[in-house]
């Protein structure tokens, strides 16, 4: 399996170990952490999707991941797999 891929799975079980959290903290009434792990998650996920597609992210969107609304005005270089 070539690097982006085994990144790509690499992200998305980290997007999953966060959803088992969610779970956890819903269940034990703590919302608003359940939140903010929701949101890494849907991060992690989306980072796994551009590394499955072959989309290469500039040094800084990576260093700016917690922050959704910023990764998405960052700029974002496609290249062709």
């Amino acid at each position: 399996m070539n690097a982006p891929r085994l990144e790509a799975r690499r992200w998305f079980q980290e997007a999953q170990a966060d959803l088992a959290v969610v779970r956890t903290l819903r269940h034990a009434g703590h919302h608003a952490a359940a939140c903010f792990h929701s949101q890494q998650a849907a991060e992690k996920a989306l980072k796994a999707l551009l590394y499955a597609y072959g989309v290469r992210l500039l040094p800084d969107v990576t260093q700016r991941r917690h922050d959704a609304c910023q990764t998405r005005r960052s700029r974002v270089v496609l290249t062709a797999p």
